[in-house]
């Protein structure tokens, strides 16, 4: 049995036809295939990706049966399952069960080893995967069953480790918390004596050179790492479908009362989100799941669960140069055309990113005395510690130049978001009547949450752009969704290259439209310039776009304005069905889309 969520995977066997092995960093689970499984000890001595794994054991010429399911991290837990018969690898489906031996769920793992291990006798094997590695657990009687002496020593170890009946004890009291402990001891705690030596070296250091640091400094990246930290401590609260925004205020408000935390009820949502100290909310939280049967307050309450990390790989200069008269991603929008009639005049813009560094001398006439807010730290000073959002926030006002822009970070300085930072985002700006929100981040994963708080951004007469994502290979590569992109109403965002071809890594099949995403150059903090790849930086070009269209169409419907937007697009190259997979639309022609109002014969109001 493997269960795992988005950041870790735990696999239990107790027969004799199963094994679980920790081979380059992956989690294999197999009934069979032996020989392929000591030629990959054999091959590969470093970290390697679940689907080299899986794609390197089903290509192994050998004649066995049986299959083997193949764990490995690379953004968040990817599974494969190998058919050693037919010789084929094929992913499993993200937080759906993929068979009555696998569970992928929202929540800790650990809570399912549980009933497994009570329902087998044992000897057990356990297989243990996070983003630092995998490591197995086995009693000291297991066999190994392959030959491979690169793996003979490490497996030795496993076999000796006091872990093995610890793990077993703390399943036995059907401790949730207990067996995570154990498990986290296993896998950090003591890893190795190298580990432990490095941790006691680096410790002594910090305790000698810290004070000689620049206290400001310290201070400033020591709140922000901290406050990073604290995003962690954040739950999403389900309530009955039919309870009106008054009664789930007032619900919200009983949370905060009894539990002394803070707890906002979404308007767009069924949904309450509790903030707060990581150990208080996780206290909390349990403590609503056993009262709220029983108390009056809190029987509207459905279901607690932990808001989810969602981990955006952002991109990182390529070079710093000075800014230049003309930028290419303006002029191929031809929006120096557009500059005549109108730059963004009046229309307010939500950068939903890493913060924005407002005292940029080419932003600060893009900010008024209200900046935005910061989700992370809870705070109204959403201030850039990581540059991605300065970068995306020039990116903008080139484009539009006299946009006025709001900054909401809900993303720290590691790329890090939690779920509920990122649904108040959204709520934010519909609540201060923002109508153009740009999101340059996303994730394979998606919450029904999220899909209505974000499907419901027109509602509140608001456009969400978002890029498409960096996830393609190349060419060949499938269509693959990442939100908020992909939701219903979003206008995604792919990348092309300067000579109008699409870029290798920008995914397809969910596009709307697309503009420059390569060498794209821009403001980073501290009144420097540097140059991004991205569809992180196609997506704020589109935002520009659609900012000009505003100012200068404001009687139009959004519907009517999308409308337009569409239609007036300058498409390139043979337009058929794949051509649209990779550039949707095609690029937004601004000079077009200032045109008055009366050009139009739609149905705008």
């Amino acid at each position: 049995m493997l269960a795992a969520n988005h950041e870790r995977a735990y696999a239990v066997v107790a027969s004799k036809e199963q094994s679980v092995y920790a081979i380059a960093g992956t989690l294999l689970v197999a009934d069979g295939g032996a020989s392929r499984l000591e030629y990959l000890a054999e091959k590969y001595r470093k970290r390697q990706t679940a689907d080299n794994i899986a794609n390197t054991l089903a290509q192994y010429p050998s004649k066995e049966t049986g299959s083997i399911l193949v764990a490995g991290y690379k953004k968040g837990i990817e599974l494969h399952r190998v058919s050693l018969a037919a010789g084929t690898a094929s992913e499993l489906c993200s937080y759906t069960p993929a068979d009555t031996e696998t569970v992928v769920t929202l929540t800790d793992p650990a809570r399912y080893l549980i009933p497994f291990v009570a329902q087998r006798e044992a000897p057990f094997q356990f297989g243990l995967l996070t983003k630092d590695g995998a490591r197995t657990l086995h009693a000291p009687e297991t066999e190994l069953k392959i030959r491979s002496p690169n793996y003979r020593g490490s497996f030795r170890a496993e076999t000796s480790q006091p872990y093995y009946q610890k793990l077993l004890d703390a399943l036995a009291t059907s401790d949730t918390k207990r067996v995570t402990k154990v498990i986290d001891a296993f896998l950090n705690e003591d890893y190795c004596a190298i580990d432990r030596t490095i941790h006691v070296i680096s410790g002594a250091f910090h305790r000698l050179f810290f004070p000689l640091l620049p206290k400001a400094a310290v201070d400033e990246r020591t709140r922000d790492i901290l406050a990073s930290k604290q995003e962690y401590g954040s739950a999403l609260i389900s309530v009955r479908p039919d309870l009106q925004m008054e009664r789930r205020e007032e619900l919200a408000a009983n949370v905060s009362r009894i539990y002394k935390l803070p707890c906002t009820a979404l308007m767009t949502s069924p949904t309450l989100v509790l903030k707060g100290d990581k150990n208080e909310v996780e206290n909390v939280s349990s403590r609503l799941q056993l009262s709220r049967p029983c108390t009056n307050t809190l029987r509207a309450i459905t279901d607690v669960r932990p808001s989810r990390i969602r981990v955006a790989p952002l991109p990182k200069p390529k070079r710093k140069c000075a800014p230049t008269e003309r930028l290419r991603h303006v002029e191929m929008l031809n929006a120096y055309a557009a500059h005549r009639e109108t730059q963004g005049e009046g229309v307010i813009g939500a950068v939903m990113d890493t913060g924005v560094d407002y005292t940029h001398p080419s932003l600060q006439q893009n900010f008024e005395d209200v900046k935005g807010y910061d989700f992370v730290r809870n705070t109204d000073d959403p201030f850039d510690r990581e540059g991605h959002g300065t970068h995306v926030a020039g990116i903008w006002a080139s484009v539009a130049p006299r946009v006025i822009l709001r900054a909401v970070r809900v993303l720290d300085e590691l790329g890090r978001g939690s779920e509920a930072d990122i649904l108040l985002g959204y709520e934010y700006c519909y609540k201060n009547g923002i109508p153009l929100i740009n999101c340059s981040f996303g994730s394979e994963w998606a919450s029904d949450q999220e899909r209505r708080v974000v499907e419901a951004a027109q509602e509140y007469g608001c456009i969400i752009v978002s890029a498409a994502g960096n996830e393609s290979e190349n060419e060949r590569s499938p269509d693959l969704p990442s939100y908020p992109a992909a939701f219903a109403g979003v206008q995604s965002v792919g990348s092309v290259d300067t000579n109008w071809k699409h870029s290798w890594f920008s995914n397809m099949g969910y596009v709307t439209f697309v503009a420059l995403g390569e060498d794209v150059l821009s403001t980073l903090p501290g009144n420097e310039w540097g140059t991004m790849d991205g569809t992180s930086m196609a997506s704020p070009s589109i935002a520009g776009a659609l900012t000009l269209q505003l100012a200068a169409t404001p009687d139009l419907s959004l519907e009517d304005r999308l409308m337009i937007a569409k239609a007036r697009c300058q498409q390139f190259g043979t337009q058929n069905e794949e051509w649209k997979r990779r550039f949707g639309f095609g690029m937004p022609d601004c000079e077009l889309y200032v045109e008055q109002a009366s050009l139009w014969t739609g149905t705008s109001k």
